[in-house]
């Protein structure tokens, strides 16, 4: 998990080092740890990275296999006291993509 936190905090310092984005791990639930990039001045700063992130070449492309999304405060919320991320994906993909 450091080195995919250190891969992400790399990535933010060439692609959007001007935003001074906080890279952070947690459990999801006992079996499933997240990365979390926070904070974003807006909703369409967020989906710029997510997008970014999504096609770089760099480092981070083996995580494309992964669950990657943009969760509001709120959500994220919903998301801890859910714990599971397929759901979360799932509403991602049909509001956001």
């Amino acid at each position: 998990m450091n080195k995919a936190k250190n891969n992400v905090a790399d990535f933010n310092s060439v692609n959007f080092s001007d935003l001074k984005l906080k890279v952070s791990s947690t459990f999801l639930n006992t079996s499933d740890q997240m990365i979390i990039v926070k904070r974003f001045n807006n909703s369409q700063k967020a989906l710029d990275y997510y997008l970014t992130f999504k096609v770089n070449n760099g480092a981070n492309k083996s995580y494309r296999k992964e669950k990657f999304f943009v969760v509001t405060p709120q959500n994220l919320k919903e998301l801890y006291l859910e714990k599971n991320a397929d759901n979360y994906l799932k509403f991602f993909k049909e509001f956001y993509q």
